[in-house]
């Protein structure tokens, strides 16, 4: 069966070069490119046959990808897949994906799917997943319309997280193929140091989000008891960590306000 689909790429100053790389492989595999660019001002310019929409303004990865979803969505296609903007794939990755959605789809209640990260690829059918991370991920549409889409004023950080765990109070699983493969750069590179030992965390204000939507978690519906204790012992291990890090003053000051504005509720993007 033929099915239509939608490749939604959130951009923030991205380079031209990876993307334009990227796009060429990505346009002929599905039935529209949508480019949500968040850049302040924006960035990407005009690509034949793919719809950009410039924003001017960070609005955060949730809102941009919700902005994607909903135009496939109102447009009627069948599936939508999510991409960060140095995302790489092979020429037929989406067609994989799709027929590896299809293969399970009568198995199994697929909320999203995505493929093996950076790793070898293998042959053994679906790994079921507590979350699926949005790069690369697919999502039937119909998911979107029985779960909702995700919270834009999470902004960024476990936004791909709270919508697979809301996903499963509706009754739909997330799941890994094993036999599709994505290489992606998870995170950021620029790590600081700690007894002269990278350690691979986030900028502070990343550490801002991080920390606020953690305390999010403990106090949403979507997230089970075993989860929320789980977030729980993250904050009581990782903030003293995040706090010996360079810069110090600056990160202790966005985890304070993390968990401030986590604790009354304060979302979107970050504001002193």
């Amino acid at each position: 069966m033929n099915s239509t689909s939608a490749a939604i790429i959130v951009t923030y100053n991205p380079d031209i070069t990876i993307l334009d790389e990227f796009i060429e492989v990505l346009l002929p595999q599905v039935t529209q490119v949508l480019i949500i660019d968040n850049s302040e001002p924006a960035k990407v310019l005009d690509y034949p046959g793919v719809e950009v929409i410039r924003l001017n303004d960070n609005i955060g990865i949730a809102a941009a990808q919700n902005i994607g979803v909903q135009k496939a969505i109102d447009r009627g296609y069948d599936f939508v897949f999510t991409f960060d903007q140095d995302s790489r794939i092979a020429s037929t990755f989406c067609r994989d994906m799709i027929e590896e959605y299809q293969c399970y789809e009568q198995q199994y209640p697929i909320a999203c799917l995505g493929p093996v990260i950076n790793q070898q690829s293998q042959n053994k059918g679906l790994i079921e997943k507590d979350f699926i991370i949005s790069s690369g991920a697919l999502f039937p549409l119909q998911a979107f319309k029985d779960v909702g889409l995700f919270k834009s004023e999470w902004f960024i950080d476990m936004i791909d997280v709270e919508w697979s765990y809301r996903a499963r109070t509706k009754g739909l699983l997330s799941f890994e193929s094993t036999r599709v493969l994505m290489h992606h750069n998870i995170g950021e590179n620029d790590y600081p140091r700690l007894f002269n030992r990278e350690v691979r965390i986030g900028s502070p204000v990343r550490q801002y989000y991080l920390v606020r939507n953690w305390i999010f978690s403990l106090k949403s519906e979507s997230f089970t008891t075993k989860y929320k204790f789980y977030v729980l012992t993250l904050l009581l291990k990782k903030i003293p960590l995040f706090a010996l890090l360079a810069p110090r003053k600056t990160r202790i000051k966005f985890i304070i306000q993390g968990l401030l504005d986590g604790i009354m509720g304060k979302g979107g993007k970050y504001s002193s």
